[in-house]
């Protein structure tokens, strides 16, 4: 690399501009093309969910392809990424980061930069993440057993109090952190 620097600079050329011009003819990179995605999409995000898909971003994909230019990437280079995560055990994460670059992708395929997506049909050979189905309590006897220990509990104030309110107005668990008194009508009760 050296060298053809130097054969470049011997024939006045700048070999950084060169560089560039080059990397500017193979079209934009992946990099490029998911922070405009990013821009577009977190708008209608909640607040709470931007850091997040930021990091995930940052952390498993603009890592491994920020410079490469996007026409460039290959089902393969995605499933090898995939294939990291999933050796970890992480596979839930595997499957959001599939649909978070296959969502960059098909902006990108919508915007013309390439032809087709890449991570189209990868999911059918992903490990499948496991589901973790959680009991439901649907008897009386039960949730008043439920009502009287939250009484003994000895939790943060705070956490029993929201546990105590959250089986009579039956929102989520973030619904209810995330509440504002002014959501709030005393003289209806809603």
């Amino acid at each position: 690399m050296r060298d053809q620097a130097r054969v470049l600079i011997a024939q006045g050329i700048d070999p950084l501009a060169e560089k560039d011009q080059a990397e500017a003819k193979s079209g934009p990179t992946f990099g490029e093309v998911a922070k405009e995605w990013f821009s577009i999409k977190s708008r209608s995000w909640a607040k709470s969910n931007i850091k997040p898909m930021r990091l995930r971003l940052e952390k498993y994909l603009l890592s491994n392809f920020d410079k490469t230019p996007i026409k460039d990437l290959s089902t393969q280079d995605f499933l090898k990424v995939l294939r990291e995560i999933e050796g970890r055990g992480k596979y839930e994460t595997a499957h959001r980061i599939d649909q978070m670059a296959s969502q960059i992708s098909r902006f990108a395929r919508l915007s013309g930069i390439i032809d087709r997506n890449p991570l189209a049909d990868i999911a059918d050979i992903m490990v499948p993440a496991k589901t973790i189905h959680r009991k439901a309590i649907l008897n009386t006897d039960e949730i008043g057993c439920l009502l009287r220990d939250l009484e003994c509990s000895t939790s943060c104030p705070i956490t029993t109090f929201a546990l105590k309110i959250m089986p009579y107005v039956l929102v989520r668990s973030g619904e209810l952190r995330g509440a504002r008194w002014d959501k709030i009508d005393f003289e209806t009760r809603t």
